[in-house]
């Protein structure tokens, strides 16, 4: 498995988890952004961004 497919791989994922957020919030018509949940998901995106830019570079031979 090259690391491309990595890379496309972790963005489906995290846009699937954002994805399922926002519909579970419209779903429950609650006050879903103060919930933890919510939060720990914005982290694990941001963390699954970080590591797709991290592996974007290594490809490039800048790290």
């Amino acid at each position: 498995m090259n690391s491309m497919s990595v890379i496309d791989i972790t963005l489906i994922a995290s846009f699937i988890i954002t994805l399922a957020l926002i519909v579970g919030g419209m779903i429950s018509k609650s006050n879903w952004w103060r919930k933890p949940l919510f939060y720990a998901t914005i982290i694990l995106c941001l963390l699954l961004l970080l590591k797709t830019i991290l592996i974007a570079l290594e490809n490039l031979g800048l790290v």
